[in-house]
């Protein structure tokens, strides 16, 4: 999983060097890109089944982010991810916050 994360950033920078003007946004959070998405999800997947509640969530919130740049608010793939990202947290427990990876 952190290996395709990788490889994702890779070819985001890659694409980013080609085509400036989607280098990414004014908040500093990076290039769009599709493939981020599919990773980010697959992560979050991996860090709930292993019980990792508050990784699942940090994981779904760049999911969630990641399609709403690629995709905007009203496309199905967005809503999916922020119906998945809700679902994680009402199902973990508050506390310290999570650690940015």
């Amino acid at each position: 999983g952190l290996r395709a994360l990788q490889l994702a950033r890779e070819l985001s920078a890659e694409e980013a060097d080609e085509n400036p003007e989607e280098a990414g946004d004014d908040d500093g959070h990076g290039p769009t890109n599709p493939m981020l998405l599919a990773v980010y999800c697959t992560l979050g997947d991996i860090a709930w089944t292993m019980r990792n509640k508050r990784l699942a969530v940090l994981n779904y919130t760049h999911a969630a982010r990641q399609s709403i740049k690629c995709y905007g608010e009203d496309h199905p793939e967005t809503k999916k991810a922020l119906t998945l990202l809700s679902f994680a947290q009402s199902h973990t427990a508050v506390g310290k916050p999570v650690e940015a990876m």
